[in-house]
């Protein structure tokens, strides 16, 4: 509603003439400035400041930690900040633990688009709000090893690679 009566109070059905005088609608002019505002923070529009990562195991049912604190049960999918690495760490009574960092990065076509768009504004804000990183990986899947206990030796089977 206030976006309506602020419009309405210009007649956006006139004729603006620019500085080298072209003449253009004042909607053309409105429609340019609302892109040129909606496209502020690339990273934010496109990306988001979380991204989905995902976990799945060989058995399933394996607890998920993420920075040390618990996460959930696999399979997981669960949205973590981009501004930050995390580790993750999987574990089932068993079999042995697992550790797997999860690294952020620069998303270099975000920051190019927060440059070009903005002018530099954008990544501020990307910047502040992890939006301009992404985390890899974003997929999980491992197939724990199983651990015998005999005596006072443990002996540790190995599953092939595939």
């Amino acid at each position: 509603m206030f976006l309506f009566e602020v419009l309405s109070r210009y007649r956006l059905d006139r004729v603006y003439t620019n500085s080298k005088g072209h003449k253009m609608k004042r909607y053309t002019i409105a429609i340019f400035a609302v892109l040129l505002l909606a496209s502020g923070c690339m990273g934010i529009i496109i990306n988001g400041s979380s991204e989905e990562v995902t976990f799945n195991t060989t058995p399933t049912g394996a607890d998920v930690s993420i920075d040390g604190a618990f996460a959930g049960v696999t399979p997981l999918s669960i949205d973590l900040p981009r501004g930050e690495s995390h580790l993750a760490e999987i574990t089932l009574d068993g079999f042995e633990d697992e550790a797997f960092q999860i690294r952020r990065s620069a998303d270099a076509g975000i920051i190019i688009m927060d440059i070009l768009f903005t002018g530099g504004i954008g990544l501020l804000i990307d910047l502040g709000t992890g939006a301009m990183y992404k985390l890899d990986p974003t997929e999980i899947s491992t197939s724990l090893q199983n651990i015998a206990v005999v005596g006072n030796t443990i002996n540790v089977s190995m599953n092939p690679v595939r």
